[in-house]
């Protein structure tokens, strides 16, 4: 058994680590909720570079809470504090995104829960 990482906002760090995916190519991501941002790591636990920080922009994100992936390679971020789901290429690069805060069509209420 291995374990990654451990308290800080240093990459390879984390705080509140709260989702956490393996990708078809055997990359691991993971969504660092309190650091707002996502890390890549490969199979063998290295930090290999890690995209977002805490913000309402395209890229940015506030407490992203779950992470996916598809065959194609995209990232999916579920970014709870900005109500709405992101989706990235490998690398980190913004496609685009779905959702808003709000209760209308489109829109999403993403609760958060206490550990």
């Amino acid at each position: 058994m291995a374990t990654w990482g451990s308290l800080g906002s240093e990459n390879g760090e984390f705080d509140s680590p709260s989702g956490i995916v393996l990708d078809w190519g055997g990359y691991v991501y993971v969504a660092d909720s309190e650091n707002h941002r996502i890390q890549k790591f490969d199979s063998e636990g290295n930090f290999l570079f890690a995209w977002g920080s805490s913000g309402t922009e395209t890229g940015q994100f506030n407490f992203p809470v779950g992470v996916s992936t598809d065959s194609s390679g995209y990232v999916y971020v579920v970014d709870q504090g900005n109500e709405r789901v992101q989706k990235f290429d490998g690398g980190g690069k913004y496609i685009t995104h779905w959702g808003a805060a709000g209760t209308g069509t489109a829109n999403l209420i993403l609760l958060r829960t206490s550990p």
